[in-house]
């Protein structure tokens, strides 16, 4: 499954996935929301090339959020 992961500079997260799934880590807690907007997001967030780490932290959303779901 594609997955989109990016970091802010405050160690913010934003996952997408391609099956619709989103998720925000932000305060130290995950929720089942975009909480960022579009200027956050094009002016502190860094999207992750890593491959292993953006699986590696959609898995961490998906279990925070109690989620099932195929990672291919």
């Amino acid at each position: 499954m594609e997955v989109e992961v990016s970091k802010s500079k405050k160690g913010d997260l934003l996952v997408l996935a391609e099956d619709g799934f989103a998720a925000s880590f932000k305060n130290g807690e995950w929720t089942e929301e975009i909480l960022f907007d579009q200027y956050q997001m094009r002016d502190d967030f860094t999207y992750i090339d890593d491959q292993f780490e953006s699986q590696r932290i959609f898995k961490e959303a998906l279990l925070a959020l109690r989620h099932d779901s195929v990672v291919a």
